[in-house]
């Protein structure tokens, strides 16, 4: 999620909500692939109809999107309105098993809608998107009249009620983005038969997901954001003396096949995470390494440590957390897919975006 100027929660008083786009009455498509047959689905509409009568509704277009037809009669409807929510994205119509896509920008005119319905709306509106893949979100991100986006991938049969529940502060948002957003040019930059996650210089390859990715993301991996206000604050690293990179590789190496083995860690960070807001929330708290040679003879720009953590905070409380960093953590594929570390100083950040940083030493 991401919102500015406190543009949500919305108030459950106002006079006129206008729900607009393609995906705000769907049903089947909140339940993207794979799915069971459910005792019910709950639209984005049917959950706001729970929360808020005031509620008016109009598809603008399909999800296809090629017919504006709809557009003027959205644009009416939002002129009029006390707030306006905007929900576009895909369905399995465009991603599904054997159905790739080959390009990752909204379907037809849904973008064109956006934009109409945004510049006519008296305050910024509030954007959902529906979708499992990767979408360019640089046009919503940049306009000004978008005061929040939600992204809600395929939420499941009750996810219309889930997202009112957001819209409405009913529940206060605390997921981060489990992928990387690119700008649309990135299918332009790398081949679909190029399996390869590095930067490739000669074939122009700037390197897959936020380990190895050296362009600027729309939205890196862990983006989010949640209604509380959290303070990060460095309170102490323990960690071991002169520790080396073969002791770190010896024991990576001997766990490598035991996902539930318990390994002492190198080095510990306790971390103070206060919520200086007036409702409680949760946040999820994740920490980076970064090699030396980050970027460089395939090694990765960061990668995440296994030892993130999700807390509760109530409003104005602090917690006091330890985050790990293990051999395990410290290890990454070398030229010849064998894992291997790094002697120098690693690069330790947490949060996303990054609150604190700190080096751990290598010998």
């Amino acid at each position: 999620a991401e919102y500015m100027g406190n543009r949500l929660p919305l108030s459950k008083s106002l006079q006129k909500i206008v729900l607009i786009g393609p995906n705000a009455n769907a049903t089947s498509v909140l339940l993207g692939n794979y799915e069971g047959v459910p005792p019910y689905i709950l639209s984005i509409l049917d959950g706001v109809q729970q929360i808020s009568p005031a509620v008016d509704f109009h598809y603008g277009c399909d999800a296809s999107c090629s017919d504006t037809s709809g557009f003027a009669d959205a644009v009416t409807a939002a002129q009029s309105a006390d707030a306006v929510v905007v929900v576009l994205g895909l369905s399995q119509k465009f991603e599904s098993e054997g159905h790739d896509r080959t390009e990752i920008t909204f379907p037809g005119h849904q973008l064109d809608l956006l934009t109409a319905v945004c510049q006519a709306a008296s305050s910024p509106v509030t954007l959902v998107v529906l979708s499992g893949g990767a979408l360019d979100l640089t046009t919503a991100k940049s306009a000004d009249c978008v005061g929040a986006i939600l992204w809600a991938g395929y939420p499941g049969q009750a996810g219309g009620k889930a997202i009112a529940q957001i819209l409405f502060g009913d529940v206060n948002p605390s997921g981060r983005l489990t992928q990387t957003i690119y700008p649309a040019d990135f299918v332009n930059q790398v081949s679909l038969f190029d399996m390869g996650m590095r930067p490739n210089a000669t074939s122009g390859n700037p390197g897959r997901t936020y380990r190895f990715y050296t362009g600027t993301p729309v939205y890196p991996f862990g983006s989010g954001l949640t209604f509380s206000k959290f303070q990060y604050e460095l309170e102490s690293v323990i960690a071991m003396n002169k520790v080396t990179v073969e002791y770190v590789e010896h024991v990576a190496d001997s766990v490598h096949d035991n996902l539930l083995a318990e390994i002492e860690p190198v080095a510990t960070f306790e971390v103070s995470i206060c919520n200086n807001a007036s409702i409680a929330g949760a946040e999820t708290v994740l920490l980076f390494v970064s090699p030396p040679n980050a970027g460089v003879n395939g090694a990765p720009l960061r990668q995440l440590a296994r030892s993130f953590q999700k807390i509760w905070l109530e409003a104005n409380e602090c917690k006091v957390i330890e985050l790990e960093v293990t051999p395990r953590d410290l290890v990454f594929a070398n030229q010849d897919g064998v894992m291997r570390s790094q002697a120098g100083d690693w690069r330790i950040s947490i949060g996303e975006p990054i609150e604190l940083t700190a080096t751990l030493a290598l010998l």
